[in-house]
């Protein structure tokens, strides 16, 4: 029990305070953030950064080359991190001068009737640019080269296009140089009915030439027990299928499949154009001669192309072709 017997101090009974040794009190620290030009202190980000994108490159990420390749604004961000861990980000936007090209064809491939090809531009009108076509094969014919519109009237392989386009920058004496290409198939495929993966380089998968100008078109291998051993389904930008002999085992994954006859199906959705089919490759009749004129006997005991037996039927813009393929060690 405590009792105030002093009236006057209006009730106050004492008072008491704690003092620290200055010994005890930490220091003030002050420290002064760090950044260095390596790469895990300073670096850009953005599209089509090069340089230091690499991964053996050992310069200054403070600078950035660009190689940007779509006309408008592009944003780049200068990323700073301290040796403390903050991290630091500052937005550059950038306008992009140029033209870009989309090229389309339809069909794709040449089948004997003119095909028209349609450059549409970005960033820049028609008679801002100066652009020339070229191509890569001999035996073309092209009508309208001086257009974006140009038709293709003869052709003989598959063949790439290229359009060059010149644009000048407006108010500037620099000069945007672009290319930009298409490749544009023939009708013809080809199919062989032999091969031996055997990793000799020669004949060491089985592959359809051509077929990748036939979107949709789907290949089936199968078993002489019509097991599926390989299928494919050609999508636009897909390489021609190829079958390097191997299968899927449950127990041991992929593994070489054994010699022996095989069958293929090749349903070569083409719409209304014509299609032509070549067997290739076939064994010869001595057995061990491998050559595409082996594939077609004739009646007088010669071997011709123009001898090959029909294994194809078609149906609504779809030819199916069928055989027989030799997978030999």
């Amino acid at each position: 029990e405590v009792c105030d017997l002093w009236a006057i101090d209006n009730g106050f009974i004492f008072d008491w305070s704690i003092e620290f040794a200055p010994e005890l009190y930490p220091e003030a620290v002050t420290f002064t953030p760090i950044f260095g030009p390596e790469c895990d202190s300073t670096y850009w980000t953005g599209p089509n950064v090069l340089d230091y994108s690499e991964p053996d490159y050992s310069g200054d990420c403070d600078e950035v080359t660009i190689s940007p390749i779509n006309v408008g604004t592009e944003t780049y961000i200068y990323n700073a991190i301290n040796d403390f861990g903050c991290h630091y980000e500052v937005p550059i936007d950038i306008e992009v001068e140029g033209v870009t090209a989309l090229i389309s064809a339809e069909p794709y491939q040449f089948c004997g009737e003119p095909i028209v090809l349609n450059a549409d531009l970005t960033g820049a009108a028609e008679d801002e640019c100066d652009f020339e076509w070229s191509w890569n094969q001999t035996g073309v014919t092209v009508e309208n080269g001086n257009t974006l519109n140009p038709e293709i009237v003869e052709m003989e392989n598959i063949t790439v296009f290229t359009l060059d386009i010149d644009y000048e920058i407006p108010n500037s004496t620099e000069v945007c140089e672009s290319s930009f290409n298409i490749e544009i198939e023939t009708c013809e495929i080809t199919i062989p009915n032999v091969f031996t993966p055997n990793n000799d380089g020669k004949n060491d998968a089985w592959t359809i030439e051509g077929l990748e100008g036939f979107n949709n078109s789907e290949v089936y291998i199968y078993n002489r027990w019509g097991v599926e051993v390989y299928s494919d389904m050609i999508d636009q930008n897909d390489p021609d299928p190829e079958w390097n002999g191997k299968i899927n085992n449950p127990v041991f994954g992929k593994v070489d499949a054994s010699s022996g006859i095989y069958f293929y199906v090749v349903k070569v959705y083409h719409g209304e154009n014509e299609l032509i089919a070549i067997d290739q490759n076939c064994i010869c009749p001595d057995g061990v001669s491998i050559d595409v004129d082996c594939c077609c006997p004739c009646g007088d005991g010669e071997f011709n192309l123009d001898c090959c037996p029909s294994s194809s039927f078609s149906e609504d813009g779809w030819t199916t072709y069928t055989g027989k393929l030799y997978l030999l060690d």
